[in-house]
């Protein structure tokens, strides 16, 4: 069994590496204001949550990957976390922020989740976090049936 602190320790080296890709590819209109947001969040503004569903295969990841580089070129409080992944290796989503935030101690995080219908309780999660006002938090999800269900 993977330790969640070793799975995030390496991830966090590993990202820059596997979103080189995105590096090459154009960038779609939403990047735009979602760098708009996240400047002005890193600037001292508000925190938030923002939830970016849609089907699979319509570029959700790349888009995360995108942002990914661009946050990091200016601040390395940033992660992804590809939630499908994390649910496969027995880990919940709450748990890994909390760790995350534990061993990395990032003064204005700003948490990327992908996939993030994958955690049983990721609504209660985004609730938690956006509560708790202290991230930004941008999360996808391709199962518009479980993110329309949800009751948060």
């Amino acid at each position: 069994m993977v330790n969640l602190d070793d799975y995030l320790v390496r991830l966090m080296a590993e990202l820059p590496r596997r979103f080189e890709y995105a590096r090459r590819l154009r960038g779609r209109f939403i990047l735009d204001e979602l760098i708009r947001r996240v400047d002005n969040y890193l600037e001292g503004g508000k925190s938030g949550t923002i939830l970016l569903p849609g089907l699979r295969g319509t570029g959700k990841t790349t888009l995360l990957g995108q942002l990914y580089l661009y946050i990091l070129s200016k601040t390395s409080d940033v992660i992804y976390l590809p939630v499908d992944e994390l649910s496969l290796l027995g880990f919940n989503l709450y748990e890994a922020i909390e760790r995350y935030t534990k061993l990395f101690k990032p003064e204005r995080p700003v948490i990327l989740l992908d996939e993030v219908h994958y955690d049983e309780k990721w609504d209660l999660t985004l609730k938690v976090l956006h509560d708790r006002m202290e991230f930004l938090t941008i999360a996808t999800g391709s199962s518009a049936i479980k993110l329309r269900e949800s009751p948060s």
